[in-house]
């Protein structure tokens, strides 16, 4: 029909996105809020709690709150050839219960990611493995900023663990079950820790997509 304005594309562009604010201001480089200052208000071997003066565009200063970790931390998942993974079954005090998790701990000063987890997870779970790297997380971006490494860790041999103290009294052992059942777990809200449910989702989907690859000849 003339006049007519051309059928708009239904493909979806790749590469291309839109970051709008919540009032739908497109920010551009420059931040929102400004830092004046920054004083640490409790701090211990292991973290610090810090108090930020924020500034807005309106000139208008206001105080926040963070903990920040003193150092960064690795994530593991331990996997098998038959598709099942290996979760630490640990008693968490501060929640008052058994808690399934995957391998964690922090990177001590000089140590790669990789050789951090391969070091925890022989440690908690007597595992010696092949590391993927699954890329980073931030535990949050607003109030408890902490880097994490991801790691798959393909298993290669399962011996005992070398638990340290608390762990001796707080671990009862290792669950291990298909993939799928864990994913199933974190869906239903039984595997509830924010750092688990990540790396068991994001886990579940790079070997999605390495299959669908591996399918296509990729």
């Amino acid at each position: 029909m003339p006049g007519a304005r051309p059928a708009r594309s239904t493909r979806r562009r790749r590469g291309r996105h839109r970051d709008l604010a919540y009032n739908g201001v497109v920010h551009e480089e420059q931040p929102p809020v400004r830092t004046v200052s920054r004083e640490t208000v409790y701090e211990t071997e292991r973290f610090r709690v810090v108090r930020d003066q924020q500034q807005l565009p309106d000139g208008s200063v206001g105080p926040w709150e963070s903990i920040h970790l003193n150092g960064e931390i690795v994530l593991a998942l331990p996997i098998d050839d038959e598709g099942n993974v290996y979760l630490v079954d640990i008693f968490r005090p501060l929640l008052g219960y058994y808690s399934l998790e995957v391998v964690g701990g922090g990177i001590e000063s000089g140590e790669a990611p990789e050789a951090a987890a391969a070091r925890e997870v022989l440690e908690e779970t007597g595992i010696r493995a092949r590391f993927e790297g699954l890329g980073m997380h931030e535990l949050s971006t607003a109030m408890f900023p902490c880097r994490q490494h991801l790691f798959l860790a393909r298993v290669e041999s399962v011996g005992q663990p070398q638990l340290e103290p608390f762990e001796q009294h707080t671990i009862r052992g290792l669950r291990r079950l298909p993939l799928a059942d864990a994913v199933d777990m974190v869906m239903r809200g039984e595997i509830r820790g924010l750092s688990n449910v990540g790396l068991i989702l994001k886990a579940n989907e790079y070997l999605r997509r390495s299959e669908l690859r591996a399918a296509r000849g990729e």
